[in-house]
């Protein structure tokens, strides 16, 4: 399904291994959605050359421009709205709290 080291993946790809979940008091209109799901394939394209050349873990990856134009030059990509849930259920968003390690980098120093 995962093409080796060929990035950025496919966002059909994306919307069949990722869930999104908006958990608020209403449902809100797509176009309302946040900006966390606006992309744009110039910064992405940007981000995976600095880490092939920042990031021995990218070094060997291959940017693929056929991928790339399948997202969007700023928004949301299509396949990833089409997936998007909705829920007014507040106790969930303690639930997924709950489950949050903190890691080292995460951490808050005492004053």
């Amino acid at each position: 399904m995962v093409d080796g080291n060929l990035m950025p993946h496919k966002p059909a790809l994306l919307a069949a291994t990722i869930a999104i979940t908006i958990i608020g008091p209403s449902k809100l209109p797509v176009k309302s959605l946040p900006s966390i799901l606006t992309v744009s394939r110039h910064r992405i394209k940007a981000a995976l050359l600095f880490l092939k050349h920042e990031n021995h873990l990218y070094r060997d990856v291959v940017i693929s421009d056929s991928n790339l134009v399948l997202l969007p030059e700023h928004g949301a990509p299509e396949d990833l709205l089409s997936i998007v849930k909705f829920s007014d259920e507040q106790h969930l968003l303690e639930k997924e709290r709950a489950g949050y390690v903190v890691g080292d980098e995460d951490e808050i120093e005492d004053g």
